[in-house]
């Protein structure tokens, strides 16, 4: 369970008190990123949405979301795309990775037209944007959740098997990956017999140069299987 925070004993109590670092966001490629500064780092609601346009366009069972200030977001945004190009010597205009698309009749979604990275979406409110948490560096969820704001919507059209993913063991780097999986069935062979990821050099060569890189998450464990055995 979450820790209680002091928002959520005492509801009368200043948003402003509780934020008191920046927050920062960016897509995959980088090509796209912002920053909040303390006083503008102000998670004004949180929502989990389970509708079918958000799980098709994130290929997930959910999609969690921050409503921040859609002024200072995207200020920083363009200002920040806007040098990062400039670094890069690229005459681009300071939006145009930034692609919107009208997914409803109430609603658009922005996102990098490089790496397409889902950076907000966009009910065409005057101060909100909706950014998925997923996107967000910094995300301190004892300070930024409250359970008496906050909900998971579209309970109707939850996927019926998010709970059984759910169950699922968790494990570090590849866990139980096995390269090319489907050839076990197309070669009819056992899966067991499939080469472990740590065994193909150039997966385990990844998981190695990333060992400790907080982006990727990763370490070098390598997976070991439920009878001990590597």
């Amino acid at each position: 369970k979450l820790k209680e925070t002091s928002i959520q004993k005492n509801q009368s109590l200043p948003c402003n008190s509780l934020y008191n670092k920046p927050m920062s966001g960016r897509c995959l490629c980088g090509s796209l990123q912002w920053t909040l500064p303390a006083q503008h780092a102000k998670v004004a609601q949180v929502l989990v949405c389970h509708c079918s346009r958000c799980r098709r366009i994130s290929g997930s069972t959910q999609v969690p979301y921050a409503a921040l200030s859609r002024k200072y977001l995207l200020q920083s945004l363009l200002e920040a795309t806007s040098e990062q190009e400039e670094n890069h010597h690229n005459n681009k205009k300071n939006n145009e990775n930034l692609v919107m698309y009208n997914s409803t009749s109430v609603a658009s979604r922005a996102f990098c037209k490089q790496c397409g990275t889902s950076m907000f979406m966009d009910y065409d409110e005057e101060h909100t944007l909706w950014v998925p948490i997923g996107t967000i560096d910094n995300f301190d969820h004892e300070k930024y959740l409250n359970k008496q704001r906050d909900s998971q919507i579209y309970l109707e059209s939850k996927a019926d098997y998010g709970e059984a993913l759910g169950q699922l063991p968790f494990l570090n780097t590849f866990g139980t990956y096995r390269p090319d999986p489907v050839s076990h069935i197309e070669n009819n062979i056992s899966f067991d017999s499939l080469k472990r990821w740590d065994e193909v050099d150039n997966i385990a060569d990844f998981v190695s140069m990333t060992e400790g890189d907080s982006e990727s998450q990763t370490d070098a464990t390598k997976y070991t299987s439920s009878d001990g055995k590597n």
